[in-house]
């Protein structure tokens, strides 16, 4: 079932990101991919999400843990990446949840009001709300980097990488 721009309930966007379990994230052009589990903490005012994962065929592990605030009126969705712990967020980018767009697919999706800047390159975000997923994409544009990164949030266990729907490099909780 499709969401329409018309029908969605924006303040459902948290039950929605506390019911997220795995992720796979792919780096384009370096056809990287991360994959792996997500626990969440569902506080008053905001979503934590910690990522933990493993690079594809190789043994790096990742950590990644993201703050989801959602505005009092329910209007904006604030993210930020707690690199530095909850006391020192990294402000990443903010999304009008009042302005939805249909993507091709028909889908919700919402752009970030404005870009996040590292240094002299700018990472737009878009969110897009599928079949019970939610995906998070940066396009990132730059001298240092020029780059497109896709998260796949979702509260089951996911495709691999080559999209035959197999799973088997997911990691279940």
């Amino acid at each position: 079932m499709r969401h329409s721009a018309l029908s969605f309930d924006h303040s459902k966007l948290h039950g929605r990101l506390a019911s997220v379990r795995q992720f796979c994230t792919t780096c384009r052009p370096e056809k990287r991919v991360v994959v792996g589990s997500v626990e969440v903490e569902q506080l008053r005012i905001c979503v934590l999400t910690t990522e933990t994962g493993q690079v594809e065929g190789s043994a790096i592990k990742t950590t990644n843990t993201y703050r989801w605030t959602l505005s009092d009126c329910g209007n904006h969705l604030h993210l930020a990446h707690l690199r530095f712990g909850p006391k020192h967020p990294v402000d990443l980018v903010s999304f009008d949840l009042t302005n939805p767009n249909l993507n091709p697919d028909g889908l919700v999706e919402y752009r970030s009001i404005a870009p996040h800047i590292c240094d002299k390159d700018e990472y737009h975000a878009t969110i897009t709300l599928g079949c019970g997923d939610i995906i998070l994409q940066w396009r990132i544009i730059g001298p240092q980097e020029t780059q497109t990164i896709t998260s796949r949030y979702s509260p089951d266990q996911l495709p691999d990488a080559a999209g035959s729907g197999a799973g088997s490099h997911v990691v279940k909780m």
